[in-house]
């Protein structure tokens, strides 16, 4: 197993399709916990976590890098993921910030995963929430991006929001600005992300005593969108009553 994963990895004659088809075998067959067919050593391990780690700082092994931790991270152990989590987070974060479209999304889908586990182990979530979040919440809702990539920063940025909502909060009118910014261009992609995000704003923060300033704070969310909802009707049966029609195909008047 370790010679193949060498001979692959370590070759440039190997396209990235054939890397992708060995992962996919190593995925099925669970190569990397052991459970199934191979019982990987400690020194073994210890290489792959080199070889991504590497592969992530090299913009022509990126890819492959990202790869080979998508596949690894369902299958490496609490120890390996304590050892290594912080590090990959940060090396993501650091990804989102380039102008190519396919590392990025895949960093976004692999970060996600990352932050979703760091609350069961507390000591790397009070790491994570001082030294990771802040920037990375900065990159999600500063960095330009194409269009193309916003579901997959709403997905990163919701699991911020959700997993890390004290350390949010002092990026709290940053990222409604960014939510309300991107509204309109949802018209033909999925909202379920954005719909997250702007759901998690009011717990953004300290929520105070008996939880007071989450629950101001959704009031105050709350009267938002029903002022926003009545505006709407009221532009709406306005150009009614002046003969107009809604076309209900388009959303226009």
């Amino acid at each position: 197993m370790l010679g193949l994963f060498d001979v692959i990895s370590s070759s440039e004659t190997y396209s990235l399709d054939l890397k992708y088809q060995y992962l996919e075998a190593v995925d099925t067959f669970q190569s990397f916990s052991g459970q199934v067919c191979f019982t990987m050593s400690s020194k073994n391990i210890e290489n792959v976590t080199k070889e991504i780690k590497e592969n992530l700082k090299t913009p022509e092994k990126r890819t492959h890098g990202l790869l080979l931790l998508q596949k690894f991270l369902g299958q490496c152990s609490s120890e390996v993921f304590m050892e290594n989590s912080l590090s990959w987070a940060h090396s993501l974060s650091l990804i989102l910030k380039n102008n190519c479209i396919e590392p990025k999304h895949l960093a976004c889908s692999i970060l996600s995963r990352v932050l979703e586990h760091l609350p069961s182990f507390p000591e790397l979530w009070r790491e994570a929430a001082g030294r990771i979040i802040p920037s990375l919440v900065e990159t999600l809702t500063h960095t330009p991006s194409p269009e193309e990539m916003l579901d997959d920063l709403m997905m990163c940025l919701s699991h911020c929001m959700l997993k890390f909502p004290g350390p949010c909060g002092q990026f709290k009118n940053r990222i409604e600005l960014f939510l309300l910014t991107h509204f309109d261009k949802w018209k033909f992609r999925s909202p379920e992300h954005l719909a997250m995000c702007f759901a998690l704003l009011p717990s953004c923060g300290g929520g105070g005593n008996q939880g007071k300033i989450h629950a101001a704070a959704w009031l105050e969310q709350m009267d938002k969108l029903l002022g926003v909802m009545h505006s709407i009707l009221d532009s709406l049966y306005e150009q009614l009553e002046n003969g107009g029609f809604f076309d209900t195909i388009n959303g226009n008047l």
